[in-house]
């Protein structure tokens, strides 16, 4: 057991390093956004339920994107789950509506769906779009902060790539950052760094037309051609629908595309709440017979390619493993018969990771403080989500959706 532990401390931090100084090397050779001499058509789709606090905010971040008004409608999308009465979503956002004076604003109220998903709603709104069919369809949350220039560099890119069908941002989530403790900072940090480096250079790899590779999509920031999302529309079945969804367009050889602008949003207040979503995530991530389910409605085929499955494996794996592996090395490394050298060591290669990921943030531009040391916890705290989807699938109870309090 010592050896395997040591020689998963090596890969741990061999990985790390190349993970990392890969990402933020392709992120220096980023170009601006350029601006495009045609625009497409473009709905957003804004889910909201029990998000009051956030209407104003996402309304007026929408309006203020650097796009032509009569060439975009933005959607808002509450639901009867939460009813309409006078301090309900819906309430608010119909105020929020009316005082904006924008004439480019829906709002649409989704019925209860089943099951009901945050898809359910995306799916409502996708069938009301049916009568007057945009070119793209983007997805935000409501504490989404996209860049101004979003919408023009996807105009751009959608001119000079036209294979591409899908494209996504990369979310940053230092929004709010002084109403977050320390553990919620270093998770907003780090998975900042995550989205820069790991998820945006994969998706940016698969814009391939002959070959693209495997990629999943986050849920907020991402654009779709209107016949691909209206064709293979949003799933309902797993418990979250981005990425099966992105596995499923991987699977089927859909081109995808990242922008370098970015979508800035917020990580959860509680690390109680950031455990419940690490579960949810997870949950998300080991589903592949919904990744089948939705490649069948894409190409009439449920096989999953080999770069699917070992993508999945990939991500999930060290996922899980990190608390297990700190908690080995810890018991391993017990006197007399272990050495303090052993769990000095495992946490130095949890140390330089998130150092990394700092520095990534930072380099960036991003104002934020220096590193602390109670971050290297964090990666087994994210774990710990992991294992209770674990769990829970075990004693037969599955995960089930509970949407994250912001």
């Amino acid at each position: 057991m010592t050896r395997g532990l040591a020689i998963a401390d090596a890969i741990v931090g061999v990985g790390a390093i190349v993970k990392f100084w890969r990402g933020l090397s392709e992120l220096e050779c980023l170009e601006a956004p350029r601006a495009s001499t045609t625009q497409p058509t473009v709905a957003l789709l804004v889910p909201l339920l029990d998000e009051r606090a956030y209407v104003e905010s996402i309304v007026s971040n929408l309006l203020s994107l650097d796009y032509d008004t009569s060439l975009l409608r933005v959607v808002l999308i509450t639901s009867e789950v939460e009813g309409d009465g006078n301090d309900s979503t819906h309430a608010v956002c119909r105020r929020a509506i009316e005082s904006s004076n924008a004439r480019n604003i829906v709002l649409l109220h989704a019925p209860v769906g089943s099951p009901q998903r945050k898809a359910t709603q995306l799916n409502f709104a996708l069938e009301h779009l049916a009568a007057q069919p945009p070119d793209w369809v983007g997805v935000y949350d409501a504490d989404s902060t996209p860049d101004p220039r979003s919408l023009t560099e996807l105009a751009a890119r959608a001119r000079v790539e036209p294979w591409v069908q899908v494209f996504q941002q990369s979310p940053i989530y230092l929004n709010r950052w002084t109403e977050r403790d320390r553990w919620m900072r270093a998770e907003a940090v780090l998975q900042s760094a995550r989205s820069l480096c790991v998820e945006a250079p994969r998706i940016r790899r698969s814009g391939s037309k002959q070959s693209p590779g495997y990629y999943y999509l986050i849920g907020h920031g991402q654009f779709f051609k209107y016949d691909l999302i209206a064709k293979c529309r949003f799933p309902v079945e797993p418990v979250i629908d981005d990425l099966p969804l992105g596995k499923a367009l991987a699977a089927a050889n859909i081109p995808a595309g990242a922008l370098s602008t970015r979508d800035f949003c917020t990580v959860p207040t509680q690390v109680s709440t950031f455990v419940r979503q690490s579960e949810i995530w997870f949950a998300g991530h080991i589903d592949l017979r919904s990744v089948r389910r939705t490649r069948e409605t894409l190409d009439g085929t449920s096989r999953l390619p080999f770069k699917v499955v070992a993508g999945a494996l990939s991500d999930v794996v060290p996922w899980a493993a990190r608390l297990p592996h700190l908690v080995l090395t810890a018991l391993a490394s017990v006197p007399p018969r272990g050495s303090l050298i052993r769990l000095l060591r495992h946490l130095g290669v949890l140390t330089l990771e998130t150092y990394l990921e700092h520095r990534v943030v930072r380099r960036v531009g991003q104002p934020i403080p220096g590193w602390r040391p109670t971050w290297v916890l964090r990666p087994a705290v994210k774990s710990l989500g992991a294992l209770t989807c674990l769990a829970r699938a075990f004693i037969g109870r599955p995960t089930l959706l509970q949407k994250t309090p912001r």
